[in-house]
């Protein structure tokens, strides 16, 4: 097999980190909730919770979103050392 930078480069970087599966689970529910609250809102005025029901998985997003970013643009130890 010859190696080139895409398959070295890939080998390196773990396919699935679990808060990177965690996010992306997240997402799906945020989108559902969205969802289930604009089909709410085409009945009339929703509940209160179907209202808010996004806002759980938002701030779920935003933490793991955050954490990632700054995973990502963080200078690790394997990097630094020569």
């Amino acid at each position: 097999m010859i190696s080139t930078p895409q398959t070295r480069t890939a080998a390196r970087i773990p396919l699935a980190s679990p808060i990177r599966t965690f996010h992306r689970w997240v997402s799906m529910l945020f989108v559902a909730t969205v969802a289930a609250n604009f089909m709410a809102m085409a009945f009339g005025t929703p509940l209160p919770w179907v209202t808010y029901s996004p806002l759980p998985p938002l701030f779920l997003l935003l933490g793991t979103g955050i954490y990632m970013l700054v995973k990502c643009y963080s200078p690790s130890r394997e990097r630094s050392q020569p």
